[in-house]
């Protein structure tokens, strides 16, 4: 750790160019050098919310803060409302100030993923308890970008707190923040800066405005100056030039400059009245802008070093002895500039692009219209001749970098993702925020390194389960004490059949040489494994897996209905979960979740309804017509095998409260046995249907004359607790 944080202090103080540290690691907001621009020749340029995703994971509360990424780590925050939050708007408009705080209570949190498999590695709360400040409908109280040296995170709630980890959780100090109160109540968004052994913070509002030093080893107070400022949302840019360090701040009054110690170094006015972009610096110049919507003056400045004083331009200048260059009427309103091979790109809030010549502030080409582009506010990203802008809707416009406005693409996100954090940049990983959840874009090359074998085992305890990787990871059979329980090569999993298109899904095989009942694959967009809740991230062709708990976690889509599942197994009991989600109602016929095929020794059977038999007997031995086959429903189904004296129960443990549900068991003699989950009569998956389901198997052991017995013990071990369970059964 402390080898990683003094090669980051060497290229710093020697001036070294930090994207060689930014290509594994993006320790601040835009990059280590604020300027949101990587050089690894295998980031992706195409992806969706299912396309090229290596992994995504839902993240709980509201932070429009950006990731960082250190190492194998990534970090962010978020603030989690214990009431119902009220739903933000896209786009510039009136009518969202909310003068007061909510009156509910609030987590601050700080998350430490994975950035190979998006799990989360820690997860810390820093502050509980109802806001003392509001905050903007499209704010969050989490907007602050977190920073990293390697050695310790820095995390900045404004109005509450700075929170120092070391990377592993460990809370090493915390400094309390006063609560401050901001121009019509929009909340705080600059984020701290980090120099050497301190750690800067900038706090403008409308009470007492003024720049933080911290120690970064202790987070006591170094210095504090106070600021002429009312409220800006800018993150302050240390700037290392030719002939000093200092720390710009930019503001409505003025862009001012300080030392290492808070002495002012020189000013410069003419900025808009809410000032909101990161300063960065390019081939020796600063560049600085502000551009509220509703102003007149929407500067961008590009400023030599060794400055002092009053360097603001005099009536009718465009540039002076320390500004070489600037533009009355250019600077965009949230997003900061871009500059990407000596062109400097302007990202407008409402969906325009404008290009210009980075060293004297020439136009290349006049603001162009992105199509269908309605609202944005990340600030944009380029590499490999791209320049990307991702909009509030989740709609990444791809640009192909030129001096003339040429859009090559669109890759979009899901629906419920709104998007106003600036995306990460680690190596060929590629990591964008949204309301919802956060993804790391990856090449499926890299991602198949990951989370993709070709077969794989997992013996836990007694129970031995098989996952076959091309019948698209879902389970293919299941052992009990060295007897086959489940059939092999008979894999039922995550499927739909869907009305007037028949059964989707790559993972519906039947048991018959030749027959296959796939008709449309789904988009498999995240694998992952678990063995005694650790990653498995060495992944071969063939693996065989031992240990005490084993859990496969599975993202897809089948035209447009997402399914999240998971599949654990632990302590005898293999529990499968799969949550369906669909913006739109889809026309089913029936849902198939999660389905089972038995051993044709597992020759008897009962089932029945919460703790009441309903039907006992022996499966068909011979083959038989179709309507001769037992065809039955109910909630729990147990099996038996009389030869090795093993058996298994199944049931239907969770389902939506807004679906009925029931199980489905189908003995076709010659063919199959199969237990499956129904859902929706209705033959209609509503609209906004987002619900979870759940069976549970538990292996048990048992004579012939008790076997009843033992396994109606096993299945109410399997119920959820009292009050907890809904009817789940179905009359026919």
């Amino acid at each position: 750790m402390k080898l990683a944080r003094t090669l980051l202090c060497i290229l710093i103080l020697t001036g070294c160019d930090l994207q060689a540290i930014a290509q594994t690691n993006w320790p601040q907001f835009r990059g280590a050098d604020s300027r949101g621009v990587a050089t690894s020749k295998n980031l992706l340029d195409r992806w969706s919310a299912t396309e090229n995703v290596a992994w995504k994971r839902d993240m709980p509360g509201r932070g429009w803060s950006s990731p960082i990424v250190w190492g194998d780590r990534v970090f962010l925050t978020t603030v989690i409302n214990t009431g119902k939050s009220e739903e933000p708007k896209k786009g510039l408009y009136f009518g969202g100030d909310r003068p007061k705080p909510a009156d509910s209570a609030h987590q601050w949190k700080v998350f430490c993923l994975d950035v190979k498999t998006g799990e989360v590695r820690w997860e810390r709360q820093v502050h509980e308890g109802k806001p003392e400040t509001p905050i903007h409908l499209k704010s969050s109280y989490a907007s602050e970008t977190p920073i990293t040296d390697g050695e310790r995170v820095y995390c900045c709630f404004g109005n509450v707190g700075v929170f120092c980890f070391d990377l592993e959780g460990k809370e090493v100090w915390k400094h309390t923040l006063k609560p401050q109160a901001i121009r019509n109540g929009w909340g705080t968004a600059a984020s701290p800066v980090l120099h050497r052994d301190r750690l800067y913070l900038v706090n403008d509002n409308d009470q007492e405005s003024y720049l933080l030093a911290l120690d970064a080893k202790t987070g006591e107070q170094v210095w504090r100056t106070p600021r002429d400022e009312k409220s800006n949302w800018a993150t302050p840019f240390v700037w290392q030039n030719a002939q000093r360090t200092e720390i710009v701040t930019p503001g409505t009054g003025k862009v001012r400059s300080y030392d290492l110690d808070g002495k002012l170094l020189w000013s410069l006015k003419g900025m808009s009245s809410i000032t909101i972009a990161t300063p960065y610096e390019h081939n020796g110049l600063l560049y600085v802008s502000s551009g509220y919507v509703l102003d007149l003056t929407k500067s961008i400045y590009a400023i030599r070093p060794g400055a002092s004083g009053d360097i603001s331009l005099k009536a009718g200048e465009t540039s002076n002895e320390f500004i070489a260059w600037s533009q009355p009427k250019a600077a965009p309103y949230n997003p900061s500039t871009l500059i990407f091979n000596e062109r400097l790109y302007v990202l407008y809030d409402m969906g325009m692009v404008r290009c210009l010549q980075a060293n004297d502030g020439t136009e290349i080409f006049s603001q162009q219209r992105l199509p269908n582009g309605r609202a944005f506010t990340s600030s944009p990203w380029a590499y490999n001749g791209k320049v990307f802008c991702l909009s509030e809707d989740g709609v990444t416009f791809v640009l192909k970098e030129g001096n003339q406005f040429e859009l090559s693409h669109t890759n979009e996100l899901a629906a419920d993702d709104m998007c106003m954090a600036t995306p990460a940049i680690a190596g060929d990983r590629l990591l964008i925020r949204t309301s919802a959840r956060i993804y790391c874009i990856q090449s499926s090359t890299a991602a198949a390194k990951i989370d993709r074998p070709e077969k794989l085992t997992a013996t836990i305890g007694d129970v031995l389960m098989r996952i076959d990787g091309p019948k698209m990871w879902t389970l293919s059979g299941f052992d009990f004490q060295n007897s086959k329980i489940a059939v092999e090569d008979s894999a039922y999993g995550s499927v739909l059949n869907i009305s007037g298109v028949g059964i989707l899904g790559s993972a519906h095989f039947l048991d018959v040489p030749g027959k296959l009942g796939e008709v449309e694959k789904e988009q498999v967009s995240l694998v992952q494994f678990f063995l005694d809740e650790q990653p498995v991230t060495e992944i071969s062709p063939t693996m065989n897996l031992v240990g005490q708990s084993f859990r496969m976690t599975r993202e897809s889509t089948i035209r447009g209905v997402q399914l999240n599942s998971s599949m654990t197994l632990r302590d005898g009991v293999l529990t499968e979960t799969v949550r369906l989600r669909s913006a739109e109602a889809v026309d089913l016929k029936v849902s198939y979740p999660l389905m089972y095929a038995w051993s044709p020794a597992m020759s008897r059977y009962l089932f029945g309804d919460d703790n009441e038999v309903q039907r006992r007997g022996v499966f068909l031995s011979e083959p038989a017509k179709p309507a001769e086959g037992l065809e039955k429903t109910s909630r729990w189904m147990a099996v038996y095998n009389p030869q090795d004296q093993k058996g298994a129960v199944v049931s239907l443990t969770q389902r939506p409260a807004t679906s009925d549900a029931w199980l489905q068991f189908t003995d076709a003699p010659g063919i199959y046995r199969k237990l499956r989950l129904m859902s929706f009569s209705e033959k209609t998956m509503p609209a906004g249907f987002d619900g979870t389901f759940q069976m549970s198997v538990a292996f048990f052991t048992a004579t012939d004359n008790d076997w009843e017995a033992q396994a109606q013990k096993r299945m109410q071990r399997l119920q959820p607790p009292t009050g907890t369970q809904s009817n789940i059964t179905r009359s026919h």
